[in-house]
């Protein structure tokens, strides 16, 4: 295992030492969990920019699996995600103890390393609604995603509605449902009884979090984030996936849109997404 870790943070150290910006003299230690498509880049610009230096690359869910594919090549895709948060834990467990000012990027928690930094370190994180983050999520993997072996892939060569209905009802789309809990506990569940558990798990460690911010309030989450840590910052933009970000891509991203909408569809999305859903609002009740 250390032999592989080594392998892992080498792949990773050109990233690591970007994420962290060594010239930061605020006193309080950030550590900003950016769950996906939850207006995390937008979020953590505002922070960096406060904090003091322009933003830098960070680790991010593509970069990570990549690096884990090096290291478990007869991985399949599906296993390469699975596996990555484990390896993300460690990169983050790492960055903590190094004493770093700031750290950002989709770097899951789980609540021993919580615990153990709480009193040093503000974790700080913005959740949405999971219906919403399922369907944004989806609709920026179609536009973005270059892994055949890994659905919803740009090119796919199969109708729109064949793939959207492949991922729903596959681990895929299991995946997608249950990211804020993986992101809260480092671990995706393997079935619905330990999706509960991981639910209880999720909710228990964000109590100790500094800083919890919804994406349809980020005015609220900002103030919050002046409150508790001492520092203004200003998000510019939400960090929404649209068409315009995608020029060339414009007419398949509304149609996307178009599917993931449909009543029917998003009714399935509720169905896969009733745990977490329940989290959500645990931890928006608990919050708020």
């Amino acid at each position: 295992m250390r032999k592989t870790m080594n392998r892992l943070l080498r792949r990773l150290s050109y990233k690591a030492f970007c994420l962290i910006d060594r010239t930061i003299t605020h006193k309080q230690r950030v550590a900003f969990i950016h769950v996906p498509k939850c207006a995390g880049k937008s979020v953590a610009a505002a922070i960096h920019n406060s904090m003091g230096s322009l933003l830098e690359p960070w680790i991010n869910s593509r970069d990570a699996r990549l690096a884990v594919r090096s290291v478990l090549p007869d991985a399949s895709p599906l296993e390469i995600v699975e596996a990555t948060p484990l390896y993300r834990q460690y990169l983050l467990s790492y960055l903590l103890r190094s004493g770093r000012k700031l750290i950002y990027g989709h770097l899951p928690v789980n609540k021993t390393l919580v615990e153990e930094y709480k009193n040093e370190v503000a974790f700080v994180t913005v959740l949405r609604d999971p219906v919403a983050r399922w369907k944004s999520h989806y609709a920026y993997d179609k536009i973005n995603n270059n892994d055949a072996m890994l659905l919803p892939v740009c090119n796919a060569g199969i109708c729109l509605e064949e793939e959207l209905d492949r991922v729903l009802d596959s681990a895929r789309g299991r995946q997608f449902a249950f990211f804020s809990t993986m992101m809260l506990t480092g671990k995706f569940p393997s079935d619905l009884r330990e999706a509960e558990i991981l639910s209880r798990l999720a909710i228990e460690t964000i109590k100790s979090f500094a800083v919890v911010g919804f994406t349809e309030d980020l005015t609220s989450f900002a103030e919050d984030f002046e409150r508790v840590i001492g520092l203004k910052i200003h998000i510019s933009r939400k960090n929404i996936t649209a068409p315009q970000s995608f020029s060339d891509d414009a007419s398949l991203y509304n149609r996307v849109l178009e599917l993931l909408n449909l009543p029917k569809t998003t009714q399935r999305i509720a169905k896969l997404c009733e745990i977490e859903m329940k989290t959500y609002h645990a931890i928006e009740k608990q919050r708020r």
